[in-house]
């Protein structure tokens, strides 16, 4: 094998979407699709270890795992990291964070444990520009910006967008439920919107994590889950389960309009040039959006508590994940703005799309260049 690939294909549909998008640049871009799959959950045993540092490189693909306590806790990998004998890349990782405010991102700081791990990579190519500010504040200089491989379907790379021109044009959409309990009510008025607006379309709602409880699922995951398909079947519409394989999204290529929340169904969208409209879960997907200079929806805004709690994060070095959860609460309003968005859309007939041809094809020379002036550090 010339190069070990730790993806982080599990169940969630965007890690297979990333994690085959990544082969298939790699493999045109390194000129050799020979590469050790390792899972990122996975301790690395004693014999495989040895199969690793058999090969050029490790290059660690799409990576949530940019938080706080990234190794162990994250990626196991070893615990004696010098047991790893080549280089470790990151490709196309990114910082997960709740809210995604300058505040939180300039005092954000990893743990000793994971600066271990963040010691030892030889470069980080990383999904957005706020990945790269945190790196670099906290004193990583070796990282570049190279945007999200799922933005580079190679059959569509300098194809014009598909947009429609009137409602009768948009006659399949998908929706994606959000994954947190509290957006419940945000995602079924959604639907309800949806139903309103454009009442002779085929509305599918997708669910990239599905239902079931497990270590990807939790149990509040799943009982919202059943609410919205419980709503949905009462308005006849469409349930699809679309994890584990990006076999099962190929229908999206066939529809018109993609609404809502799951980022990858976003890009992939985008990627396959059709229109789509987000909105921002946490800072991984507003991040996307500045990046492809595209209009997007916050579902939170600040609460009554924001100021208070905010004073005594401040007073700390490190930002605590939870405590500034709480200083966010889902925005009435959200609804409210997704029907002026949508009907700003169509009545502009979803001209916007034009310019966001243009940021993807140009991105991905710019992408494309920088793997190969890289490649020298891998032979």
């Amino acid at each position: 094998m010339d190069y070990t690939l730790i993806h982080w294909a599990k169940k969630n549909l965007w890690d297979f979407l990333i994690f085959e998008r990544a082969k298939k640049l790699l493999g045109k871009n390194l000129d050799s699709n020979s590469f050790l799959e390792v899972k990122w959950w996975e301790y690395i045993s004693d014999e495989l270890l040895i199969e690793i540092n058999k090969t050029k490189a490790i290059i660690i693909c799409g990576w949530p795992g940019l938080q706080q306590s990234i190794y162990p806790s994250v990626y196991p990998l070893r615990n004696n990291l010098n047991d790893i004998n080549v280089p470790i890349y990151t490709l196309w990782s990114w910082w997960k964070w709740i809210p995604w405010d300058n505040a939180s991102l300039y005092k954000y700081k990893f743990t000793n444990k994971s600066k271990q791990l963040l010691d030892k990579i030889k470069y980080f190519w990383v999904r957005d520009y706020k990945t790269k500010t945190a790196l670099i504040e906290n004193g990583y200089k070796n990282v570049s910006m190279n945007w999200c491989p799922v933005w580079y379907d190679l059959e569509s790379i300098w194809k014009e967008f598909s947009l429609p021109k009137n409602i009768g044009d948009i006659k399949n959409i998908v929706f994606t439920p959000a994954q947190n309990p509290v957006l419940h009510k945000q995602s079924i008025d959604s639907i309800y919107l949806l139903k309103e607006l454009f009442p002779s379309s085929n509305i599918i709602i997708s669910f990239h994590r599905w239902i079931k409880v497990d270590g990807e699922t939790s149990l509040s995951e799943s009982k919202n889950i059943e609410k919205i398909i419980k709503v949905a079947k009462e308005l006849n519409l469409e349930v699809k389960d679309t994890s584990y394989s990006t076999e099962k999204i190929k229908f999206y290529n066939d529809c018109d309009l993609h609404i809502w929340y799951r980022v990858h169904a976003h890009i992939y969208f985008l990627s396959k040039r059709l229109p789509s409209i987000l909105i921002h879960e946490d800072g991984r997907w507003l991040w996307v959006s500045e990046s492809i200079w595209i209009d997007w929806i916050n579902w939170w805004k600040r609460n009554i508590f924001s100021s208070i709690i905010e004073k005594i994060n401040n007073r700390y070095v490190t930002y605590i994940y939870n405590v500034t959860f709480w200083t966010i609460k889902a925005d009435k309003n959200c609804i409210k703005i997704l029907k002026n968005t949508l009907n700003n859309y169509i009545d502009n007939w979803f001209n916007k799309y034009k310019w966001t041809k243009e940021v993807i094809d140009s991105n991905f020379l710019i992408m494309k260049n920088f793997i190969n002036n890289k490649i020298w550090e891998w032979k």
